[in-house]
């Protein structure tokens, strides 16, 4: 599925994306040593590279290392090649490890599978449709400011965003 290699104690791991799997760069050198692309950026070989987390419970958590303008389809489609889906928290422990996991880590914010972009107020998993559930929003969360349909994981809660807007995402994948 994807070269892995270990920087900073971290376990990371590039995958091709669909968009651009199979054009000029889809056989890019992956180098023997490193397993890192090398010649040019992940971006244009057409790679997505992840920071990956321990287990927790039956699951990984794979958060993009780029920042990229978030589209809920495109990121979910992307998470789907690696076997799981957008973060989409089925009870309050999950929901606040991925809290605990930003703040550790200090890559968040990081977009997740939650959204409103349907009907204003009514949260839900986008890879399922079923309703959102166990969300620890952030201080005064949400607030839906200039139309805010997107969730994003912060150090300290949940946190409805733009969706568009730059950023990294995470993706839930089983272990």
């Amino acid at each position: 599925m994807g070269a892995y290699w270990r920087e900073q104690n971290m376990i990371l791991m590039l995958v091709p994306t669909r968009e651009t799997a199979h054009d000029s760069y889809g056989d890019a050198d992956l180098g023997s040593d490193s397993g890192k692309a090398t010649g040019c950026g992940f971006a244009e070989a057409g790679y997505v590279s992840y920071h990956v987390s321990d287990v927790y419970g039956n699951k990984r958590y794979h958060v993009s290392k780029e920042f990229e303008n978030f589209d809920l389809e495109k990121m979910n489609n992307r998470c789907k090649q690696l076997g799981g889906y957008l973060l989409q928290p089925d009870d309050t422990q999950e929901g606040y490890f991925a809290v605990k996991y930003a703040r550790r880590t200090g890559w968040g914010p990081f977009f997740t599978g939650i959204t409103d972009k349907d009907s204003e107020g009514k949260f839900y998993y986008y890879n399922d449709n079923k309703p959102a559930k166990s969300i620890t929003w952030k201080w005064f969360q949400p607030d839906n400011w200039y139309n805010e349909d997107c969730v994003e994981v912060w150090i300290d809660g949940y946190n409805d965003r733009h969706c568009g807007i730059r950023g990294r995402y995470i993706c839930e994948v089983p272990a």
